[in-house]
C-alpha cells in the first residue's frame, strides 16, 4: 500500500489555536495538506513538498513540532486503502499567505471543534484531536496556548 505524507499546520489566533483545513476542488470535502510520496522520497520530504505544492508555504514560514508523527489509515472515497504519515507544524510567520493549488477550492483556519465538524474522515478527526491534545500535554507549541 503506497504511503502518503502531510503536515497538520496550526497557528495561534486571538481566542484559540487554529488548524489549517483545505477544501477539495472535486467535492471531497475538507482535509489537511497531504499527498503521495514520490519513489525514493522520504516521508518528511514528501510532507514538506506537499505543503508547499498545496499552500505555497515554505519552511521559513512554519516550524515542525518535534516528537509528533502519526500514521493514519483510512479508505478513500474511491474505495482505496490509504496510509498517511502526518507531522505537526506551527505557523511562525504571521504574515504568511496561503496560495492554493488547483487541487483545492478554499482554505480555512479554524478551531478544534469546528475542524472536527468540517472533516468527514473519522481518522482525520482523530488526528486533529491528537494534535491539540499533544500541544496541551507537552506544551509543544510554545506560541500557541491550548
Amino acid at each position: 500500500m503506497p504511503v502518503s505524507a502531510g503536515i497538520l499546520l496550526m497557528r495561534n489566533a486571538s481566542t484559540a489555536p487554529e488548524v489549517l483545513l483545505l477544501r477539495s476542488a472535486v467535492g471531497w470535502g475538507w482535509g489537511v495538506p497531504k499527498g503521495h510520496q514520490i519513489i525514493s522520497e522520504q516521508c518528511l520530504d514528501a510532507a514538506l513538498r506537499e505543503i508547499f505544492e498545496e499552500t505555497g508555504l515554505t519552511m521559513d514560514q512554519f516550524e515542525l513540532v518535534e516528537g509528533f508523527r502519526e500514521m493514519v489509515a483510512y479508505r478513500s472515497r474511491s474505495n482505496r486503502n490509504k496510509t498517511v504519515a502526518f507531522f505537526l507544524g506551527r505557523l511562525s510567520d504571521s504574515n504568511a499567505k496561503i496560495n492554493l493549488s488547483s487541487e483545492h477550492s478554499a482554505y480555512i483556519w479554524t478551531n478544534q471543534k469546528e475542524a472536527i465538524s468540517l472533516v468527514n474522515i473519522g481518522t482525520i478527526k482523530n488526528l486533529i484531536k491528537q494534535a491539540f491534545a499533544y500541544c496541551r500535554r507537552y506544551k509543544a507549541l510554545r506560541a500557541i496556548t491550548v
